[in-house]
């Protein structure tokens, strides 16, 4: 995946928010970046765990080259780089978006 096509999604989600920051259009454009985002960050960067301070959490970061992500909580991130899960897929596909 290139910088171009998180650029594209970004730069689309950024002219539907202009647009109507409360419309379906604007809602389907941050869904698709968000997806773009994680499907790199899954697919194209090492996950690293990192050693946490804080009794019973667990936090881990994402790596490419050598620019290393922020840290994230193990137990709010869902890796799932599949849209159809959260039930958003179709609509988007159906190009209603």
């Amino acid at each position: 995946m290139t910088d171009s096509i998180l650029r594209t999604e970004y730069n689309e989600a950024k002219h539907q928010c202009r647009a109507d920051s409360k419309g379906f259009a604007a809602g389907c454009a941050i869904l698709r970046l968000a997806m773009t985002s994680l499907k790199f960050l899954v697919e194209e960067c090492l996950a690293i765990d990192l050693v946490s301070r804080v009794q019973g959490k667990q936090y881990f970061s994402f790596k490419k080259a050598n620019v290393v992500a922020r840290p994230a909580n193990s137990e709010f991130f869902l890796a799932d780089t599949d849209a159809g899960s959260l039930g958003y897929l179709p609509t988007i596909q159906h190009g209603y978006a």
